[in-house]
């Protein structure tokens, strides 16, 4: 009786045995050919769209460049005096972090003197570099007067092959092992620096940030499969 028990037990559920083991078998080998990556990708961005909005936060202001800036000043690269002026500006405000995203490797004139002499003179200032790139012309050397100063963060970003952003770096590693901290990091952690909060490595790549601890991305996390992490990246 116990056998007849058993057998019909194991005959009723036999295509749960069967199917179940399947169908995780034919998941996780499509998920290690990447062909569900797209799919993910979808899902955590449809995700990151439904999450609550969030309210303008009044400690950062952003200062950009319209048509009628371009129109008034009657060329697409402003001259370094523009420059000079305007950050002179913002030193009067007194904030605590400045950020120049705008490459500035060579002199636009007129007011290239000024705007070194703004330079030197503002160390919460940070300018911006390109290090990466598959020419030798990808790469945008930063201001010399910043850096000299440390005063300089790469502002590359990573690109999935969907065309989208969703990882950035907390610093980038050069073929030579040179790590160049990002502009992003730069800002953050300069700023956070006033509050005397500081990044401290603690464990390997791990790093802590007042109470937050940061990992590295790994290749793959989340979604992606076997993504380049080459850096430090984060997602």
């Amino acid at each position: 009786m116990l056998w007849n028990k058993c057998k019909n037990f194991f005959s009723q559920w036999y295509g749960v045995w069967i199917t179940a083991p399947s169908v995780t078998g034919l998941v996780i080998l499509l998920r290690f050919l990447g062909l569900l990556q797209a799919w993910e990708w979808a899902t955590y961005d449809q995700y990151m769209r439904l999450r609550p909005l969030e309210s303008p936060d009044n400690r950062i202001a952003i200062v950009g460049i319209n048509e009628d800036d371009v129109r008034a000043v009657g060329q697409p690269i402003f001259p370094d005096a523009i420059y000079a002026k305007l950050l002179n500006k913002l030193k009067a405000m007194e904030p605590k972090v400045i950020g120049l995203d705008i490459y500035r490797d060579l002199p636009v004139e007129p007011g290239h003197q000024d705007l070194v002499k703004v330079f030197e003179s503002t160390s919460n200032l940070v300018g911006i570099k390109k290090v990466v790139g598959e020419r030798k012309n990808d790469v945008i050397e930063a201001p010399p007067a910043l850096e000299a100063n440390n005063q300089a963060g790469a502002n590359d970003v990573k690109v999935d092959p969907d065309k989208k952003i969703r990882r950035g770096y907390l610093y980038l590693t050069l073929q030579n092992g040179e790590n160049v901290w990002s502009f992003a990091s730069h800002i953050a952690l300069r700023y956070l620096d006033t509050f005397d909060i500081s990044l401290k490595k603690i464990d390997g790549y791990k790093f802590q940030l007042g109470k937050t601890i940061i990992e590295p991305f790994e290749a793959n996390d989340g979604g992606y499969i076997r993504a380049d992490a080459g850096g430090y990246l984060m997602l």
